[in-house]
Protein backbone atom coordinates (compact mmCIF):
# COMPACT_ATOMS: atom_id res chain seq x y z
CA UNK A 1 0.00 0.00 0.00
CA UNK A 2 0.96 3.43 -0.11
CA UNK A 3 0.86 6.54 2.16
CA UNK A 4 -0.63 9.94 0.52
CA UNK A 5 2.16 11.98 2.74
CA UNK A 6 3.60 14.48 -0.12
CA UNK A 7 1.21 13.00 -2.05
CA UNK A 8 -1.45 14.56 -4.33
CA UNK A 9 -4.55 11.80 -5.05
CA UNK A 10 -6.54 11.48 -7.89
CA UNK A 11 -9.55 9.17 -8.13
CA UNK A 12 -9.09 6.90 -11.64
CA UNK A 13 -12.40 5.84 -12.69
CA UNK A 14 -12.79 3.01 -15.85
CA UNK A 15 -15.64 0.68 -16.08
CA UNK A 16 -13.67 -2.43 -15.48
CA UNK A 17 -12.89 -1.84 -12.20
CA UNK A 18 -15.16 -2.96 -9.83
CA UNK A 19 -16.19 0.22 -7.54
CA UNK A 20 -16.05 -0.27 -3.73
CA UNK A 21 -15.60 2.68 -1.17
CA UNK A 22 -14.75 2.48 2.47
CA UNK A 23 -13.57 5.10 4.60
CA UNK A 24 -9.68 6.16 4.91
CA UNK A 25 -7.04 4.08 4.51
CA UNK A 26 -4.80 6.13 5.91
CA UNK A 27 -5.97 8.35 9.07
CA UNK A 28 -8.70 6.80 11.42
CA UNK A 29 -10.66 9.86 12.50
CA UNK A 30 -10.77 11.41 8.17
CA UNK A 31 -13.84 12.10 6.76
CA UNK A 32 -11.80 11.46 3.55
CA UNK A 33 -13.04 7.87 1.78
CA UNK A 34 -11.02 5.26 -0.49
CA UNK A 35 -12.21 4.24 -3.32
CA UNK A 36 -11.48 1.03 -5.70
CA UNK A 37 -8.53 3.01 -7.89
CA UNK A 38 -6.19 5.52 -7.10
CA UNK A 39 -3.72 7.62 -8.24
CA UNK A 40 -0.73 9.13 -5.90
CA UNK A 41 1.68 11.61 -7.29
CA UNK A 42 5.27 13.02 -5.84
CA UNK A 43 6.57 15.84 -8.02
CA UNK A 44 9.36 15.50 -5.67
CA UNK A 45 10.40 12.09 -6.46
CA UNK A 46 9.23 12.49 -10.30
CA UNK A 47 6.67 9.18 -9.57
CA UNK A 48 3.51 8.23 -10.59
CA UNK A 49 1.31 5.14 -8.28
CA UNK A 50 -1.49 3.73 -9.36
CA UNK A 51 -3.24 1.21 -6.74
CA UNK A 52 -6.27 -0.74 -7.92
CA UNK A 53 -7.87 -2.33 -4.78
CA UNK A 54 -10.63 -4.45 -6.42
CA UNK A 55 -10.26 -6.88 -9.18
CA UNK A 56 -10.80 -5.57 -12.97
CA UNK A 57 -13.88 -7.51 -14.75
CA UNK A 58 -12.10 -9.78 -17.37
CA UNK A 59 -14.75 -8.71 -20.27
CA UNK A 60 -13.28 -5.20 -20.07
CA UNK A 61 -9.84 -5.98 -19.16
CA UNK A 62 -8.50 -4.98 -22.71
CA UNK A 63 -10.30 -1.29 -22.59
CA UNK A 64 -8.43 -1.16 -19.36
CA UNK A 65 -4.88 -2.00 -20.11
CA UNK A 66 -5.37 -0.29 -23.23
CA UNK A 67 -5.95 3.47 -21.15
CA UNK A 68 -3.58 2.64 -18.97
CA UNK A 69 -0.86 2.29 -21.95
CA UNK A 70 -2.79 5.03 -23.44
CA UNK A 71 -2.16 7.24 -20.58
CA UNK A 72 1.50 6.29 -19.84
CA UNK A 73 2.07 7.62 -23.65
CA UNK A 74 0.18 10.59 -23.28
CA UNK A 75 1.89 11.74 -19.82
CA UNK A 76 5.09 10.92 -21.06
CA UNK A 77 6.16 8.76 -17.87
CA UNK A 78 9.20 7.85 -18.57
CA UNK A 79 8.94 3.67 -17.74
CA UNK A 80 6.10 1.47 -16.08
CA UNK A 81 6.99 -0.13 -12.85
CA UNK A 82 4.81 -3.15 -11.84
CA UNK A 83 4.42 -4.68 -8.38
CA UNK A 84 2.78 -8.04 -7.91
CA UNK A 85 2.96 -11.10 -6.06
CA UNK A 86 2.42 -14.96 -7.02
CA UNK A 87 1.58 -17.99 -5.83
CA UNK A 88 4.31 -19.19 -3.83
CA UNK A 89 3.40 -23.12 -4.71
CA UNK A 90 4.16 -22.53 -8.22
CA UNK A 91 7.68 -21.54 -7.39
CA UNK A 92 8.86 -25.47 -7.66
CA UNK A 93 12.78 -25.03 -7.08
CA UNK A 94 12.54 -23.89 -2.80
CA UNK A 95 16.21 -22.76 -2.99
CA UNK A 96 15.47 -19.98 -5.27
CA UNK A 97 15.17 -16.16 -4.67
CA UNK A 98 11.33 -15.48 -3.91
CA UNK A 99 11.91 -12.17 -5.85
CA UNK A 100 12.06 -12.13 -9.34
CA UNK A 101 11.79 -9.55 -11.95
CA UNK A 102 11.08 -9.47 -15.48
CA UNK A 103 12.22 -6.63 -17.54
CA UNK A 104 12.26 -5.86 -21.39
CA UNK A 105 15.06 -4.74 -23.50
CA UNK A 106 14.16 -0.87 -23.28
CA UNK A 107 14.53 -0.95 -19.64
CA UNK A 108 17.59 -2.78 -19.68
CA UNK A 109 19.05 -0.24 -21.69
CA UNK A 110 18.59 2.30 -19.08
CA UNK A 111 20.48 0.12 -16.40
CA UNK A 112 23.78 -0.09 -16.12
CA UNK A 113 24.41 -4.39 -15.27
CA UNK A 114 21.15 -4.84 -17.09
CA UNK A 115 19.61 -6.62 -13.28
CA UNK A 116 17.94 -5.54 -9.93
CA UNK A 117 19.83 -6.20 -6.88
CA UNK A 118 17.80 -8.96 -4.58
CA UNK A 119 16.17 -10.09 -7.68
CA UNK A 120 16.04 -12.86 -9.77
CA UNK A 121 15.63 -12.48 -13.54
CA UNK A 122 12.46 -14.67 -14.35
CA UNK A 123 12.46 -17.09 -17.61
CA UNK A 124 11.99 -15.50 -20.94
CA UNK A 125 8.93 -17.67 -20.93
CA UNK A 126 8.12 -16.41 -17.91
CA UNK A 127 4.60 -17.13 -15.83
CA UNK A 128 3.62 -15.49 -12.98
CA UNK A 129 0.48 -17.52 -11.92
CA UNK A 130 -1.78 -15.20 -9.32
CA UNK A 131 -0.59 -11.97 -10.50
CA UNK A 132 -3.91 -10.62 -11.94
CA UNK A 133 -3.05 -8.54 -15.38
CA UNK A 134 0.53 -7.92 -14.33
CA UNK A 135 1.67 -10.32 -17.69
CA UNK A 136 -0.80 -8.64 -19.92
CA UNK A 137 0.38 -4.97 -19.21
CA UNK A 138 3.97 -5.82 -19.52
CA UNK A 139 3.61 -7.12 -22.39
CA UNK A 140 1.66 -4.54 -24.35
CA UNK A 141 3.74 -2.00 -22.61
CA UNK A 142 6.86 -4.18 -24.47
CA UNK A 143 4.65 -3.65 -27.63
CA UNK A 144 4.50 -0.17 -27.54
CA UNK A 145 8.25 0.39 -26.59
CA UNK A 146 7.33 1.34 -23.05
CA UNK A 147 10.37 0.61 -21.13
CA UNK A 148 8.94 -1.95 -18.11
CA UNK A 149 9.57 -3.97 -15.79
CA UNK A 150 7.31 -6.56 -13.26
CA UNK A 151 8.90 -6.71 -9.64
CA UNK A 152 7.40 -9.87 -8.18
CA UNK A 153 7.10 -12.10 -4.68
CA UNK A 154 6.16 -15.49 -4.07
CA UNK A 155 3.83 -15.26 -1.35
CA UNK A 156 1.72 -17.78 0.52
CA UNK A 157 -2.13 -17.14 1.59
CA UNK A 158 -2.66 -15.51 4.80
CA UNK A 159 -1.27 -12.33 5.97
CA UNK A 160 0.94 -11.15 3.63
CA UNK A 161 2.00 -8.07 5.94
CA UNK A 162 5.74 -9.07 5.81
CA UNK A 163 5.69 -10.10 1.87
CA UNK A 164 4.97 -6.67 1.14
CA UNK A 165 6.76 -4.39 3.19
CA UNK A 166 9.85 -7.06 1.77
CA UNK A 167 8.93 -6.37 -1.73
CA UNK A 168 9.01 -2.69 -1.48
CA UNK A 169 12.30 -2.60 0.48
CA UNK A 170 13.74 -4.26 -2.72
CA UNK A 171 12.32 -2.61 -5.07
CA UNK A 172 13.24 0.31 -3.26
CA UNK A 173 16.88 -0.48 -3.00
CA UNK A 174 17.17 -0.10 -6.62
CA UNK A 175 14.69 2.46 -7.64
CA UNK A 176 15.54 4.87 -4.60
CA UNK A 177 12.06 6.64 -4.66
CA UNK A 178 11.59 6.49 -0.53
CA UNK A 179 13.84 8.08 2.01
CA UNK A 180 16.28 5.60 3.52
CA UNK A 181 16.71 5.55 7.32
CA UNK A 182 20.09 2.81 8.08
CA UNK A 183 19.78 1.66 4.71
CA UNK A 184 16.17 0.40 4.65
CA UNK A 185 13.49 2.43 2.96
CA UNK A 186 11.52 4.55 5.57
CA UNK A 187 7.90 2.67 5.04
CA UNK A 188 5.09 4.09 6.80
CA UNK A 189 2.27 1.37 7.22
CA UNK A 190 -1.42 2.56 6.36
CA UNK A 191 -3.83 2.25 9.38
CA UNK A 192 -6.11 -0.56 7.31
CA UNK A 193 -3.31 -2.62 7.68
CA UNK A 194 -3.85 -2.89 11.03
CA UNK A 195 -6.97 -5.23 11.51
CA UNK A 196 -6.25 -6.97 8.24
CA UNK A 197 -7.84 -10.29 9.54
CA UNK A 198 -9.96 -9.03 12.53
CA UNK A 199 -8.84 -8.77 15.68
CA UNK A 200 -6.74 -11.80 17.81
CA UNK A 201 -8.50 -14.73 19.31
CA UNK A 202 -9.90 -13.99 22.67
CA UNK A 203 -7.86 -16.53 24.51
CA UNK A 204 -10.93 -17.09 27.18
CA UNK A 205 -12.95 -19.64 24.75
CA UNK A 206 -10.52 -22.29 24.88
Amino acid sequence: SVSPVNLTIFLLKNSAVIPIIGASAFEAQSGDVTTASEIFISEKNKLLILQTRSPITVALLQNYIDEVIKFVEDEKLSELIILTSSYSHEQHFIEKSPFEFIANSEIKKKVTDKSFSGFTEAAADFSVPGSGYAKKLFQQATEQNIPAVIFYKFVSEGDNFYDGVQLCQNVNMNLKVMPEVDGKAEIKIPISWKFLFGRNVNTEIY
